[in-house]
């Protein structure tokens, strides 16, 4: 009997330790990143809102598009992605662990792509949409200071979505080369199972050795 309790008692814990672990990372459930690119791979500001549970970070940031210049439409599809990183990530509002920050400096990895099968003739601008995810290693952290040196949050990003990306005929030949106008990164909710506080994996903890220890000293 005593063993089985052990056994109850182990495998709680090791299922608190996995839960807690997960908090790490944060999948983003909505939110949005508007990417303007006059020149396909160039450098541009980025405005985004990123929503998750218990998390919300609101700004702009440099980032860099990456699209294939020039290229050729067709069902063999076009890879596209966003990528923004460094000690200077951008600045914006945020919410984080219940606290309300009302200007924020940024650092960390933010990286999303996907692949776009772009029309094998076009006579105009065009839209595509795709699906896109959150490149693996992405994460923010925040900061009182410019500096960066008080830090006030930092976690890891998860997420996917649907992207919308514009194109226009390029004029040098308007039917298979095309420039990169603007990107849209649009999260898809998700149905994550909530994860439990500290505080909550203290007292499930602690119930379940007074459990235990009721279970042991009742006579057989």
């Amino acid at each position: 009997m005593k063993r089985a309790i052990v056994g109850l008692l182990t495998a709680g814990l090791f299922l608190c330790a996995a839960a807690t672990g997960s908090a790490d990372e944060i999948t983003i459930a909505s939110g949005n990143v508007n990417v303007p690119s006059a020149i396909a791979g160039g450098n541009d500001a980025a405005t985004f809102d990123l929503i998750g549970s218990g998390f919300e970070i609101s700004g702009s940031m440099v980032g860099t598009v990456f699209a294939c210049f020039p290229c050729s439409g067709g069902p063999q599809g076009i890879p596209i992605s966003f990528t923004s990183s460094g000690t200077d990530f951008g600045t914006g509002l945020a919410t984080f662990g219940g606290h309300n920050y009302g200007n924020v400096f940024f650092d960390g990895t933010f990286s999303a792509g996907g692949t776009a099968v772009l029309p094998i003739l076009a006579s105009g601008p065009f839209t595509v949409a795709f699906p896109f995810t959150v490149g693996a290693n992405s994460h923010v952290g925040g900061f009182s200071d410019q500096l960066r040196n008080n830090s006030l949050f930092t976690t890891g990003l998860a997420g996917s979505g649907v992207a919308t990306a514009s194109f226009t005929p390029d004029p040098a030949s308007p039917t298979t080369m095309f420039d990169l106008q603007t990107l849209k990164l649009n999260f898809a909710s998700t149905a994550a199972a909530p994860t439990p506080e500290p505080m909550t994996v203290l007292l499930l903890a602690s119930g379940l050795g007074l459990v235990a220890r009721k279970l042991v000293r009742k006579p057989s």
